[in-house]
């Protein structure tokens, strides 16, 4: 970035270990003529961005909308200007009248007068009323249906109840189809029923424990398991909460 190098985040997990909640190191930024190193300020967009771009004054970050087979074209987008420490929502880039025909990971190239992503452009001077996350507002969903949390927002589809044989559709451990019972799909996303009282849930055929417990009533909710099936949680519309493997044999 002309006389400064930034380094956007990153994980203390390496990829031979086991991490549930890796440790993510903060952003940064090193000036290269003082060797001296200043944070970057957390923003909603950075945080989850998967591409960016350096226009000669400003570091552009895209936020791309996630869905549960991938990214898709189109996302949020946030600038940094190094000169006040600052970040900026910029307009949404949005999903294309005729999308590819499946997510895509979406990769930014500034073009000297433009910022080209994927199979839209965002051309500087022309802001759009829709704002990012990076504004400091509450964005608007993605026009796509799919549960996530944006800005601390709930959007896609509601969820729930769930399919398990437990009061309101929750899981008693006795269950055999997914999510409940073992075969859950990496990263797809499940209706599911949680028991507030319990301090472990049953899911994917196993035992996790909540990391926030709490409440006495079926809450609807969607979950989910990564790919090495070491993590898993849920979100929903009151927020979202991770799931560690548990050693538990039943609700506590």
């Amino acid at each position: 970035m002309g006389g400064s190098i930034a380094i956007l985040g990153g994980t203390s997990c390496l990829p031979a270990e086991s991490c549930p909640a890796p440790s993510v190191a903060p952003a940064a930024l090193l000036d290269v003529t003082t060797d001296e190193w200043s944070l970057i300020p957390a923003d909603a967009v950075h945080q989850d961005a998967r591409s960016f771009a350096w226009t000669g004054r400003r570091l552009i970050a895209i936020r791309p909308y996630v869905t549960d087979g991938g990214y898709l074209v189109g996302g949020y987008a946030a600038a940094f200007d190094p000169a006040s420490g600052s970040w900026t929502g910029l307009p949404e880039l949005p999903v294309p009248a005729a999308p590819p025909s499946g997510p895509v990971l979406t990769g930014t190239v500034w073009a000297g007068s433009e910022l080209i992503d994927a199979d839209v452009r965002l051309v500087p001077g022309h802001r759009a009323a829709g704002r990012g996350p990076g504004a400091g507002a509450v964005p608007n969903c993605p026009p796509i249906a799919f549960p996530e949390l944006v800005g601390g927002q709930f959007c896609g589809p509601p969820p729930g109840p769930g399919t398990g044989n437990g009061p309101g559709g929750s899981c008693l451990g006795t269950e055999a189809a997914p999510p409940c019972g073992p075969g859950m799909a990496a990263g797809r996303y499940y209706p599911y029923t949680l028991f507030g009282a319990c301090t472990n849930v049953f899911l994917d055929g196993r035992w996790w424990r909540n990391e926030l417990p709490g409440g006495s009533g079926p809450l609807d909710v969607w979950v989910w398991v990564d790919a090495t099936a070491t993590a898993a949680g849920w979100t929903g519309p009151l927020g979202a909460v991770g799931f560690v493997p548990s050693t538990a044999t039943g609700c506590t």
